[in-house]
């Protein structure tokens, strides 16, 4: 699943911003994610700083999702695609573009705090899947049973907690994260995964289902980009 970045550009809040730019923001962006995250919040309320964003870690991170999607069973996988899809943490529309681009046809709501971020994916998703409805939307309060609520680098954000109350707000039949792979982040990702035990089965990557071996859980994907 390659995205060509030519045609992602004319789409950005920014779409004059320079490639010398996009790398500065970019190094910048990266610190707050790993030294400074107390300024983690930052890089939504600026322009150039969403429209760097978006150019380099949609076209990054789309590919995960492609990933994690293939390793599920074929009746899930068709669940998902013929049923609402929620994106909690939505950022540039990185994840309702790629849930997109393997075909989904169903409602997909694209959530997230941050007025800036909401527009840079209004601007991505509708004009690059003309025949596709979006909703864009900064909180999520209803009760959406029949869905897949899906958190993309946004649980790290949001904390455990708003995570788990979100998920009992809505009441979906599927629940899927794509996180940081980071030990401190998982240790904190194992305290959703005993509670989601409560309700839900492990489908991928453990079947363990609370019987894990390691002292937090983990699953890593490793890959490269052209």
């Amino acid at each position: 699943m390659k995205i060509n970045l030519e045609k992602l550009r004319p789409y950005l809040l920014n779409k004059e911003i320079s490639e010398k730019e996009v790398v500065k923001n970019i190094i910048e962006i990266s610190q707050k994610f790993t030294k400074n995250r107390q300024q983690i919040i930052d890089y939504v309320e600026d322009e150039d700083l969403v429209s760097s964003y978006a150019l380099f870690y949609l076209p990054t991170n789309v590919p995960k999702f492609e990933f994690v999607f293939s390793k599920l069973d074929k009746d899930l996988q068709d669940y998902i695609l013929n049923n609402a899809f929620i994106d909690v943490g939505c950022g540039p529309g990185t994840y309702s573009y790629a849930i997109s681009m393997l075909g989904h046809k169903a409602d997909n709501k694209c959530i997230d705090r941050s007025s800036l971020m909401l527009k840079q994916a209004q601007k991505i998703l509708t004009n690059t899947f003309l025949e596709k409805e979006f909703i864009f939307q900064a909180n999520l309060a209803e009760r959406i049973p029949h869905s897949t609520l899906f958190f993309g680098n946004s649980i790290n954000e949001m904390g455990i907690q708003n995570a788990i109350d979100l998920v009992n707000i809505v009441s979906p039949e599927v629940v899927m994260f794509i996180e940081p792979g980071t030990s401190e982040l998982f240790t904190e990702l194992k305290k959703i995964r005993t509670w989601l035990l409560n309700e839900y089965d492990v489908v991928y990557p453990c079947p363990g289902n609370g019987k894990c071996p390691n002292s937090w859980c983990h699953q890593v994907l490793r890959m490269t980009h052209e």
